[in-house]
């Protein structure tokens, strides 16, 4: 066959895929894009929600996941820990910790190595001022960690996620991270190589 023959059609079919790709995703995840590969937006209806999980998409053989959160909304709520979950590929519902849990396993997190590889979610949003999300014990939380972040249109309330694995370790797929909260649901792929 003719070279420029095969390359035409190769690049026909991995166009094709990435197209089903992007629409079976769309299905699964509506209103959401990915940036990078670990890097995903949701936007809909003034609800925003930005994620980043590079470390642990591909170090994800130890019991913790860390998923960097960003959001802002039109409409203003109380975001507590138990309306962001993360769903298994099999469904199983995984909650936040407590925080003594996370700080009783801290050098397990690895999350002094995650904060080296994580993106800056800033950029994603326009205006808003930043507020630090108090669920964990971060570097830039100036006070003790407490079970409330505002989210409103006025800044962009951002910081970390620390999910356990109950297995120990988190095999490959596609997770969801799930916030439900009866005014702001949002559906983000996780997706672990």
């Amino acid at each position: 066959m003719n070279r420029r023959f095969v390359m035409t059609l190769t690049s026909l079919a991995i166009s094709g895929s990435l197209a089903t790709a992007s629409v079976q995703n769309s299905a699964l995840f509506p209103h959401t894009k990915q940036w990078r590969p670990a890097t995903v937006e949701y936007s809909h209806e003034g609800l925003k929600v930005v994620i980043n999980y590079n470390y642990s998409q591909t170090n994800h053989d130890t019991p913790w996941l860390i998923i960097d959160l960003a959001t802002s909304s039109r409409r203003p709520f109380v975001l507590r820990p138990e309306h962001v979950t993360l769903v298994t590929s099999d469904g199983g519902i995984v909650a936040l910790p407590k925080r003594g849990t996370v700080i009783a396993d801290w050098m397990n997190t690895r999350s002094h190595i995650a904060v080296a590889m994580r993106d800056e979610l800033r950029g994603y949003f326009t205006g808003e001022s930043v507020e630090i999300l108090p669920f964990f014990i971060t570097r830039q939380l100036k006070l003790m960690p407490y079970d409330e972040a505002i989210v409103d249109n006025n800044h962009m309330t951002q910081g970390p996620l620390y999910f356990r694995s109950p297995e120990g370790r988190w095999p490959a797929g596609t997770y969801r991270l799930t916030i439900d909260h009866e005014h702001a649901k949002a559906v983000l792929p996780v997706t672990l190589t």
